[in-house]
């Protein structure tokens, strides 16, 4: 693993998540950039850049979340998630609006706690009410807000909406993932705690 400079999380034959380091994992630590890229045949799509400890935390949690059941789909979402974070984002300004519309608690709009990652396309994750783990992959929205007060690719936007796609993902191959991203970020937490010993 440590000779790696990326890391695949297979989902079928034709899609796949991959984790770019850029470098080998054995030379990098929790506080490095690296790009979460989702696959799908020939076609490659940005999902996520972030220091290499968030991405790997988060999805450490987010894994053993649905593993254990316990990130059911509000029933406020239904099948429009990537639909409605549009309406979030063009609204997020407008705060009593969304509040009006919008199932909220503490942390803000409900459909928050399912997003996974989010750049050229947003990944969701969660659980249905058969205790199924999905993988949900749409759209994502990135024009103009409602204070821009330009409207219309934002329409444009929702008219042509389309999930991506909607997969179910079996126990154990969330739990192949679990091992895979657990002992990276216990290879990240390690360098870490080595390079911050080096530089005393």
């Amino acid at each position: 693993m440590k000779n790696k400079s990326f890391i695949k999380f297979e989902i079928n034959e034709q899609k796949k998540i991959v984790i770019n380091f850029f470098e080998l994992l054995s030379n990098i630590d929790g506080c490095y950039e690296i790009k979460v890229i989702f696959i799908d045949g020939n076609k490659q799509f940005v999902i996520d850049g972030d220091i290499a400890s968030h991405i790997f935390t988060s999805f450490v949690y987010f894994l053993k979340k649905v593993l254990n059941n316990a990130l059911l789909l509000h029933d406020s979402i239904g099948d429009k998630i990537g639909y409605l974070w549009t309406q979030y984002c063009f609204y997020l300004f407008d705060e009593d609006l969304l509040k009006q519309e919008f199932v909220y608690d503490k942390d803000g709009w409900i459909g928050m706690h399912y997003l996974l990652w989010g750049d050229e396309l947003g990944v969701w994750l969660y659980n249905n009410k058969e205790g199924e783990i999905i993988l949900e992959v749409t759209p994502w929205y990135k024009g103009p807000c409602v204070e821009d007060g330009d409207y219309s690719l934002y329409e444009k936007f929702l008219k042509e909406y389309k999930t991506y796609c909607v997969i179910k993902l079996s126990k154990d191959l969330v739990k192949q993932w679990l091992d895979k991203a657990e002992e990276v970020l216990a290879i990240l937490e390690e360098n870490t705690r080595i390079q911050h010993v080096e530089k005393k």
